[in-house]
């Protein structure tokens, strides 16, 4: 199982990527287990997604903008912030929208 370095401790990562079908369509979500969903998920299946077992995050691609979560951020156990090259700037942005517009921590 992935680790992931979570308050200076290693932990285990025990969630699922969910990514779009390569057709655009939705993931189908499952009813149990850790999961990070696209944004666009979030946003079509909001009211499943927080009734589910299980802790859910949201990934945010580079293209995508942050207001569309806006104060949804408290909601989730993580956010994921795509950065599609080692040199785009954007997941920045979003990271410092998200901490001092929204409160995320």
């Amino acid at each position: 199982m992935p680790k992931l370095i979570k308050d200076r401790q290693i932990v285990e990562d025990n969630f699922s990527l969910l990514k779009l079908n390569e057709d655009g369509s939705l993931p189908a979500i499952p009813t149990d287990g850790d999961v990070i969903v696209p944004l666009a998920a979030w946003l079509a299946q909001k009211d499943a997604l927080l009734t589910r077992n299980g802790s859910t995050g949201v990934w945010i691609d580079s293209h995508e903008e942050v207001e569309t979560l806006g104060n949804d951020a408290s909601k989730f156990a993580l956010v994921a912030i795509n950065f599609p090259a080692f040199t785009d700037g954007r997941g920045f942005s979003t990271a410092r929208l998200l901490r001092e517009r929204y409160g995320y921590r």
